[in-house]
């Protein structure tokens, strides 16, 4: 029996061996793979596990064939919000710039080309074409995508004979005559060559691009803040990062200063002309995957051989590994991110999901569930490609603030559907990595060398309590504030003493649920504090001149809590219980300041937002344009929280 799996692809230092590599989760699409598959306890069930989808470096370079369906010029792409508008000729060039994004990383042998044309009105299917197309099939609209990238690939290791018809079309797709993918026969679709082929190959890519809905321009200054309009070149160049294995990344803000998403984000702002301009440009952690699936220098000939201007993969990169376990049941977690942050600039050099996975299939319609409970989950493994550097590792749950687990792959959706992505984010701290630790914000150095592998580097999540006075996320609210403006938030003294199970508590920090009003703004507030208050009838009362902690110029997160870590939390524990017990406090009040004056210190000069609920309003939300007079918000509540762990 032959399968073909096809699917979007929505779009310090201790011992240590030298590189290769196993391959883990990373930041990878992922296929299911047939290859050691067990029988299910139910009939017609089989129990597999998943292949990193890849490129078959026999098919690199690979080519791309453009649909010229609207053409002849002067016949333009769609345009339904009206010009500028981009011909077939202008947006291959683009596509080819995109492709040219990635086949010029020095470290990776991925190359994609734009070779030829295809006319045809139909949307693409398993040719063994890889199609480029504006032609997007029914429900694209609907489903509000821009672009997206499908991919046909081996659901098993497989040997393909000469002669073998892999897309049923009566024609040879498969050759003993060559060593490298060609049209042998010249008829428009690729041979590859006969041999053995691994579990998740690629071997068709279409990528479509919606021009019934949306506006696509190609230069600098025809980029607006339309929404349905967007840069080609920024969502090609996404699109390529698929076209070759690349999973969603989840960073949408590059570092504290500096709010552009990385280029295999899960979405781009088609508001914000900068951000999509930044997407074209590839981060760091693109480049790492790019280099980590297709390592130049790890072949004697072929695209893995080493090319004049090539860097060896082993000569840049090293690799940290380690292990992700939950605090609460001690079982491994899939689908955690574990990010490596560059000690000096604060930004995101590379990131990995955590974890490998089993799942049963059902024959009949192809559906896919977990196995039983934790049994899903065969570790939580993971590995972080990391040029030399000085780093601090942070884990984070992709719980749709702001990663969608679905939209990334397979793995982080297991740990989603088991429950296992209800976690904080915390930094690696070595020793102290516990399911009760005291500070979730201390991290320990770590440092990546090239050629070499470091394990060891294992997180446990935490075990903790909030308070909250919010529901589910509704909306973000103030766009147009006034400079100065308080947002507090109460936290009754008598919750934080119901919390305590008579051994105290360590207050690790407060969380905020922050925004920007453009992608590529950083959501920068002058103040966030923990603080002392009271309320007597309508009387508020909140303590800004002495607070509990206190820092200036908090940089919040893109649609993410973020948090302000106190300094230490054992010791704020023990004094905040001891003046609630004595009547010395009443309450703790969470406050973030905007900035003191306009323009906002933002790229965009807009203010930073925050978001709110509208479900549960407690009625705990407050704002004051002078720190003096608060009114209470009625309508919502602001989404900030306290977090602790009892002792």
């Amino acid at each position: 029996m032959r399968f073909l799996f096809s699917a979007p692809c929505l779009g310090l230092v201790l011992l240590s061996s030298f590189l290769p590599h196993s391959a883990q989760a990373g930041g990878s699409l992922q296929s299911v793979d047939f290859t050691n598959a067990q029988p299910s306890p139910i009939a017609g069930e089989l129990l597999v596990t998943l292949a990193p989808i890849r490129r078959d470096a026999r098919c690199i370079p690979t080519p791309y064939s453009v649909n010229t369906i609207f053409d002849p010029i002067p016949s333009p792409i769609p345009n339904p919000p009206g010009g500028p508008v981009v011909s077939i000729g202008d947006a291959a060039v683009a596509l080819q710039a995109a492709f040219d994004r990635w086949n010029q990383i020095r470290t990776s042998f991925i190359d994609l080309q734009v070779t030829s044309t295809v006319e045809t009105a139909s949307p693409p299917a398993f040719d063994t074409i890889n199609e480029l197309t504006f032609i997007a099939p029914p429900g694209f609209k609907r489903a509000g995508l821009i672009a997206a990238s499908v991919a046909t690939t081996l659901p098993a290791d497989v040997f393909f004979a000469d002669g073998t018809d892999l897309d049923f079309d009566g024609d040879s797709d498969v050759s003993n005559a060559i060593e490298t993918c060609a049209d042998v026969d010249l008829d428009g679709d690729l041979e590859i060559p006969a041999g053995d082929y691994a579990s998740g190959t690629l071997l068709d890519n279409d990528i479509y691009f919606d021009a019934s809905a949306i506006r696509f321009t190609n230069r600098d200054q025809d980029l607006d803040s339309n929404s349905q309009s967007v840069d080609l070149l920024a969502v090609a160049t996404h699109e390529a990062g698929h076209a070759h294995g690349l999973a969603h990344a989840m960073d949408n803000q590059r570092s504290r200063f500096d709010g552009t998403q990385t280029t295999m984000y899960i979405n781009i702002d088609s508001t914000d002309p900068r951000d999509q301009l930044g997407v074209r440009s590839l981060a760091t952690d693109d480049m790492a995957y790019s280099s980590f699936f297709y390592p130049e220098g790890t072949a004697a000939e072929g695209p893995g051989a080493l090319q004049p201007g090539d860097l060896a993969f082993r000569k840049v990169y090293g690799l940290i590994a380690g292990t992700v376990t939950s605090g609460i049941t001690g079982n491994p977690i899939a689908g955690a991110s574990v990010s490596a942050i560059n000690l000096f600039t604060g930004r995101t050099a590379s990131a990995a999901y955590s974890g490998r996975v089993q799942l049963f299939v059902t024959l009949a319609d192809g559906s896919i569930r977990p196995a039983q409970g934790q049994a899903s989950v065969l570790d939580g493994n993971y590995e972080i490609p990391l040029p030399f550097g000085f780093y601090k590792l942070a884990i984070e749950a992709p719980d749709n603030a702001p990663g969608i687990a679905e939209e990334i792959n397979t793995t982080v959706t297991v740990g989603r559907m088991l429950g296992q992505l209800n976690f904080k984010e915390e930094f690696f701290d070595a020793g102290r990595e516990a399911a009760i630790e005291e500070s979730p914000g201390a991290a320990s150095l770590v440092i990546s060398f090239p050629g070499h592998r470091f394990p060891g580097f294992d997180f446990v999540t935490n075990r903790q309590e909030e308070i909250s006075g919010f529901g589910a996320f509704s909306k973000t609210v103030f766009p147009n504030p006034p400079p100065g403006r308080y947002l507090a938030v109460r936290i009754p003294g008598e919750e934080i003493l119901a919390v305590d199970q008579g051994n105290g508590l360590a207050l690790q920090s407060a969380d905020f649920f922050t925004f920007p009003q453009k992608r590529a703004d950083v959501a920068l507030f002058s103040r966030a504090l923990l603080t002392s208050g009271s309320i007597t009838g309508t009387q508020v009362t909140i303590d800004l001149k002495r607070p509990l902690e206190s820092t200036r110029w908090f940089a919040g997160q893109d649609g993410d809590f973020t948090p302000f870590y106190f300094r230490r939390p054992k010791l704020l524990g023990k004094r905040v219980l001891h003046k609630l017990r004595l009547g010395l406090i009443e309450d703790l009040f969470l406050v973030l300041r905007l900035p003191i004056w306009t323009p906002f210190p933002t790229a965009s000069g807009l203010a930073p937002t925050v978001g709110v609920s509208q479900g549960a309003n407690r009625a705990m939300s407050y704002i004051s344009d002078d720190g003096k007079n608060w009114s209470r918000v009625t309508e919502f509540d602001f989404m900030f929280r306290l977090v602790m762990t009892p002792l």
